[in-house]
């Protein structure tokens, strides 16, 4: 398989929203978990990492957008930059 039809086949999933684009530097990765999570980014290593643990939070950014702007998401994307561990180690 070339890497033509892999980009294609993932530009239709992403359409579909069976996978996010996560656009990083000069670099577009594909991102197979479409639920609200912050994106754990090392700015040494640059892996990204999933942190599912923040919904409260995103649901409270949402409520708060909505009440205090009248502004209605159509998309959301957190990313938290930082050094991962095995960087810190």
């Amino acid at each position: 398989m070339g890497l033509g039809t892999v980009y294609a086949t993932l530009n239709v999933m992403s359409q579909r929203g069976l996978v996010n684009p996560l656009p990083v530097g000069e670099a577009v990765r594909f991102d197979a978990n479409v639920q609200p999570h912050a994106n754990l980014i090392c700015v040494r290593c640059g892996s990204i990492s999933d942190f599912a643990d923040c919904n409260d939070v995103l649901v409270q950014l949402r409520e708060r957008t909505a009440n205090g702007a009248g502004f209605a998401f159509s998309a959301e994307r957190l990313d938290l930059y930082g050094t991962c561990a095995a960087c810190r180690a």
